[in-house]
């Protein structure tokens, strides 16, 4: 009670100090960078954009090399007119994110149509796939120089495909040398706590301190 009474007898300031400790590093800690495509399109695109159409799960297998954040799915705008489903399966086979992309409608981006999705975070150092399924409609490829562009927050392990109908996990080794102008999601780095909980706690116990020192020096 004496510190509330504290409180609201503060000034602005002192009130706005406590509120920044408290609250401050923590909201800065949980603000992530800049979203970045996870592939990015060669300036040239692929030598083959558009390969073959039937029905393919075409997968992009790469590890998280910190904790990212994901908001949109995406595929790559060659003659594709479908909606494609898309989605990130984890190592243990499970979809953690999907949606449906809609060429011609969704927002288009770096040679890319995006989808939006609810926030997703997926953990350093696990592997995951992202996986279009493309349904009787045309899908890019590519093996050597032109290959899609990998942001540094991955590590690209292996192209992956499999001729299921509907979205499944790709489980047929493509190659690591080729791939695919596909599937495509928006990362971002999550900011690690960096010790916020302890910081938050000694900011609150010198904001505590701070507050019953104004309290004594008014009784």
């Amino acid at each position: 009670m004496v510190v509330g009474n504290a409180f609201e007898r503060g000034t602005g300031n002192m009130k706005t100090a406590i509120l920044t400790a408290f609250f401050g590093v923590g909201l800065m800690a949980a603000v992530p960078a800049r979203a970045d495509m996870a592939f990015s399109a060669a300036p040239s695109g692929p030598a083959d954009p558009d390969h073959g159409t039937g029905q393919w799960n075409l997968g992009m297998q790469f590890t998280a090399d910190v904790a990212l954040s994901v908001d949109a799915l995406g595929i790559y705008d060659n003659s594709v007119s479908t909606p494609q489903e898309v989605a990130i399966f984890d190592s243990g086979g499970n979809i953690v994110a999907q949606t449906v992309v809609t060429p011609q409608t969704d927002v288009l981006n770096g040679m890319y149509w995006w989808h939006g999705i609810s926030p997703i975070v997926l953990q350093a150092g696990q592997t995951y796939i992202v996986d279009e399924y493309v349904d009787n409609d045309w899908w890019g490829f590519d093996i050597g120089p032109t290959l899609p562009v990998v942001s540094p927050l991955i590590t690209f392990n292996q192209s992956l495909y499999n001729t299921v109908a509907g979205i499944s996990v790709p489980n047929t080794h493509y190659g690591l040398q080729s791939s695919y102008y596909g599937p495509n999601l928006t990362i971002s780095g999550v900011a690690p706590d960096g010790g916020a909980s302890v910081t938050l706690l000694t900011f609150g116990l010198l904001g505590l301190g701070f507050v019953r020192g104004q309290s004594k020096r008014r009784a």
